[in-house]
């Protein structure tokens, strides 16, 4: 199933289902046997096993030696930041960069709820990043819903993330285009890393964004600012390349911070090939 049938469900708690069973890998092992404090399961006792793991009250009543097991849970506290700008709007192949974002992250969500992981949603809107969803009972399904009213709007400007505590290990993952007046997505990046925070940076863009195979007279139409623009695409092909690769280039050398990582996809980019891909990274942190 491709990412226009995805969108076509009309369905993120479906879609997500979908792409997760796909992927043999969650974000990271968050929820393991082992010691700890809160119990578990037994299982038979093995070779090798420690003795004081024994139940043996269970022993005496049963004459089976069973092995207490302890669920450890996961410190990797999850944010979730949706772009939503104007530009976040921009659409090839009736899939508009917002809608892939919608289910990328409705994806992202799901595993982190089956593992048992804390997760929060935040959006990015007119420059000001705001909490719509804090972590606790229920936050996956009140991020879908917050996902499936999100509408992009207005323009990307400068604005902080609220403060964070630093009492856990956490990861934000940024789903975004990243374009940007001045320096503004860079900046906040910058200003949000931290050693106990890891950044993940999703950056969506279009093919035609990336390849600009354009042929004949289009109206160009800036969707943050309403500004529309009528011209000849070859006679700006060249150009544009150059420019577009600049910026791209430029931008990763920004983002070369330590604890940040960029992925880059476009709208005809597989989903589950995207998620694997940020989960190889995530992996690697979490080791």
């Amino acid at each position: 199933m491709d990412i226009t049938e995805l969108v076509r469900l009309n369905n993120l708690q479906l879609a997500a289902r979908v792409i997760s069973d796909r992927l043999l890998l969650g974000v990271h092992q968050s929820r393991r046997t082992g010691t700890g404090t809160e119990f578990e399961q037994y299982r038979p006792y093995f070779p090798g096993d420690d003795l004081r793991r024994v139940d043996w009250k269970l022993y005496a009543r049963s004459g089976r030696y069973l092995v207490k097991e302890s669920a450890t849970e996961s410190h990797l506290h999850i944010r979730l930041v949706l772009d939503l700008s104007g530009s976040m709007n921009y659409s090839e192949g009736g899939i508009s960069r917002l809608d892939y974002s919608k289910v990328l992250l409705a994806s992202l969500a799901y595993m982190a709820y089956r593992q048992n992981d804390p997760i929060s949603f935040y959006t990015v809107k007119e420059g000001k990043p705001g909490l719509l969803v804090k972590e606790g009972k229920n936050a996956f399904y009140r991020i879908l819903y917050h996902l499936e009213n999100a509408v992009a709007e207005g323009k990307q400007g400068e604005g902080p993330f609220p403060e964070f505590h630093h009492n856990q290990k956490e990861l934000l993952i940024l789903v975004s285009d990243l374009l940007q007046a001045g320096n503004e997505w860079a900046d906040l990046v910058a200003k949000t890393a931290s050693p106990y925070r890891q950044i993940l940076i999703i950056q969506v863009l279009g093919r035609e964004e990336l390849d600009f195979n354009l042929k004949g007279f289009y109206r160009f139409k800036d969707l943050e600012t309403g500004k529309e623009l009528e011209m000849e695409a070859e006679s700006v092909r060249k150009e544009y390349r150059a420019a577009f690769s600049g910026y791209l280039a430029a931008l990763e050398e920004e983002l070369k911070l330590p604890h940040v990582h960029l992925v880059r996809a476009s709208l005809d980019t597989p989903l589950a090939g995207v998620i694997s891909e940020a989960l190889k990274t995530i992996s690697t942190w979490n080791s």
